[in-house]
């Protein structure tokens, strides 16, 4: 299942990035995931995008979060935790 937009996919990235981002308050929807996965990569969201990603799309994804959810306390610690689990879980 390497399909673009593929919803068992993105539904685990949702969870594994509302895990990711606990800490800091923010509670985020599937939907909010997807949103700033989606603005920040600017393209359709699969694993081999999300494996792919780099340094500088791991800044876009967090400029994406700090203006959709209006503060900064995303980090890319945050982004690259939530894009590993979701890739270990797609990879067993």
């Amino acid at each position: 299942m390497n399909d673009p937009e593929n919803p068992l996919f993105l539904t685990t990235l949702a969870r594994t990035f509302s895990e990711a981002i606990a800490d800091t308050g923010i509670q985020a929807s599937g939907q909010d995931a997807y949103e700033v996965f989606r603005s920040g990569l600017g393209g359709p969201l699969s694993r081999e995008s999300l494996a792919a990603m780099t340094d500088a799309d791991i800044d876009s994804v967090k400029a994406a979060c700090d203006a959709f959810f209006e503060q900064d306390a995303i980090t890319g610690e945050h982004i690259s935790r939530a894009v590993e689990e979701a890739l270990r879980h797609w990879t067993r």
